[in-house]
């Protein structure tokens, strides 16, 4: 099921690599798992004390880059082949998210 709000796309992002990080074995991997899953709590935190406006193009980019993160940890986590690939997406989903909560986060002097 895709998400329609950013909130719920990090949650189930955030479960989905959690899943990833038990299923490898690689320290390397779970090391950047674990970096990754810490700064999508960060942008859940800001996204929590923001109002977004839906909609916009980069809200839509955003939202639909968490949807496909989502899937794609799924597919990691049934093919470690998959998890370095996964580990470039995150780093990109994040920047998208940040991109939706800079004008308003900054308003709100929110770090």
């Amino acid at each position: 099921m895709k998400n329609t709000t950013i909130r719920s796309g990090l949650v189930d992002s955030i479960n989905e690599l959690t899943k990833v990080l038990h299923a490898t074995s690689d320290i390397d991997q779970k090391f950047q798992l674990r970096l990754d899953i810490k700064s999508l709590f960060k942008s859940l935190d800001k996204v929590i004390a923001t109002e977004l406006i839906a909609g916009t193009p980069a809200f839509e980019d955003a939202l639909q880059s968490l949807n496909l993160l989502s899937v794609e940890a799924k597919e990691a986590t049934d093919d470690i082949n998959k998890v370095e690939a996964l580990i470039s997406k995150t780093s990109d989903v994040i920047e998208k998210i940040e991109d939706v909560v800079k004008g308003i986060s900054g308003a709100l002097n929110i770090t």
